[in-house]
């Protein structure tokens, strides 16, 4: 799942691929899922000849969620 605010370019897709990711910035939580995200991430981005751009927060996961929601 990718959660983006509503005013992102690609917000208005109906569907997103792994390739219409490339360029973008990753934000995953250190606890919780994140370890995981994070690696899931950089392989499917691997598999397409890209290194991701991730960013790791401390946050809970509702918090987290919402903060990206509201663009920030």
């Amino acid at each position: 799942m990718a959660v983006i605010p509503a005013n992102h370019p690609l917000a208005d897709r109906p569907t997103l691929t792994w390739a219409d990711l490339t360029a973008e910035t990753f934000l995953v939580r250190y606890g919780g899922t994140g370890p995981q995200a994070h690696d899931h991430v950089t392989r499917r981005l691997a598999e397409l000849g890209h290194h991701p751009r991730i960013l790791r927060k401390w946050a809970a996961r509702r918090c987290f969620t919402w903060s990206l929601k509201a663009g920030a």
